[in-house]
């Protein structure tokens, strides 16, 4: 059973709370890296990057509503990096159901107690020209302050979101160590800091760097602002698709929108989960000559399809304008309905792996 932790916010100011909270839980820990969303110098981009020095915490932004990668990709190397460490990795929701689908496809390491993840609530993210701009005529902190609004009033669904962000399944984590709960709390007061069980939250000392346990009504209060956003996305993901005419029974609606496509690969790339599901159909190595038969090809793409965690890195890098989220999200439905599978979910057994 989750232990739900309160965090006072101090002066009004959320993510200097928690930098700070951070800080402390880092001494409490003996915490010797951090992986997390961190600003650069010039004050206008964030980058997922490792830090090693606790004064460089004050520099950490998880709320800022940008996503320029997919940060599962890195756990596996940074794991590398840091032999025998006591290390965390903070990632928002799509990043860590990438990181649980990647486990169950042992594409990285098992999870263990010296790789502390924590999952932040995450309310959406901009595109990354649009989020540019808005920095370069507002500022970082005015951005990142409206982005910790939105979430806590959670009727808004900003239509600048990134499409990924507008039908995300759920803008919450699941498997996470720790969460941080900002979605539908008011975050000029509080924040949430959610230990998995009794047992994780004392081996953390969450309840030495927190003040205290949350009271019922804060912790229903966020998660039926969870609920309510998912069902609101859900209802976006369904107009979304209606707009893409890709039915099964139409093969030249799906090869319309493919038409565009320049083969380039850059799509792939950015996808935390690819590991070659494509590389026959598309005539690169060993399949180009004969080496993997066809069958094989289209059950290892409907497998990696089941396995989307909705990040949208794939549309993001696309050069062609091809409506990946959506046609990507709408055949990962119906595959993952069939299958009765819920991608990210670390209780989920992949439906193809034996008992």
């Amino acid at each position: 059973m989750n232990i739900n932790h309160r965090l006072d916010v101090r002066n009004a100011d959320a993510l200097g709370t928690l930098r700070e909270f951070l800080a402390a839980w880092w001494m409490a820990v003996g915490l010797e890296a951090l992986l997390a969303p961190v600003e650069q110098p010039d004050g206008e981009e964030i980058r997922t990057q490792v830090v090693t020095e606790r004064a460089d915490l004050a520099r950490v932004n998880p709320f800022a509503p940008v996503m320029l990668e997919n940060a599962a990709t890195a756990i596996s190397k940074f794991s590398r990096d840091f032999p025998g460490g006591r290390i965390a990795a903070m990632l928002r929701p799509c990043e860590l159901r990438a990181l649980v689908e990647l486990r169950k496809r042992r594409n990285v390491p098992a999870a263990d107690d010296k790789v502390t993840i924590l999952g932040v609530d995450c309310g959406g993210t901009l595109p990354p020209a649009d989020f540019a701009q808005r920095v370069q005529g507002r500022g970082l902190r005015a951005l990142t302050d409206e982005s910790l609004a939105c979430g806590a009033e959670c009727d808004r669904l900003p239509r600048q979101l990134r499409t990924a962000c507008r039908i995300c399944e759920w803008p919450a984590s699941r498997g996470a160590d720790v969460a941080v709960g900002v979605l539908g709390l008011p975050p000029r007061e509080m924040l949430l800091v959610i230990g998995r069980d009794e047992a994780t939250s004392e081996r953390l000392h969450l309840g030495e760097v927190t003040d205290g346990i949350a009271e019922e009504a804060e912790v229903v209060r966020r998660e039926v602002a969870i609920g309510a956003i998912s069902q609101r996305r859900a209802r976006v993901r369904d107009e979304l698709a209606r707009t893409v005419p890709l039915r099964m029974t139409e093969v030249g609606s799906l090869l319309s929108w493919l038409a565009r496509c320049s083969l380039c690969g850059d799509c792939l790339d950015a996808c935390p989960l690819y590991d070659g599901e494509l590389s026959g159909l598309i005539g690169v190595g060993t399949a180009r000559y004969g080496g993997h038969p066809l069958l094989a090809e289209v059950v290892d793409v409907s497998r990696w399809l089941a396995s989307c965690a909705g990040c949208g890195m794939c549309e993001e890098s696309c050069s062609c304008e091809v409506p990946l989220t959506v046609l990507i999200s709408s055949l990962a439905q119906r595959i993952r309905a069939e299958l009765q599978y819920t991608a990210g979910d670390p209780a989920a057994r992949l439906p193809w792996i034996a008992a």
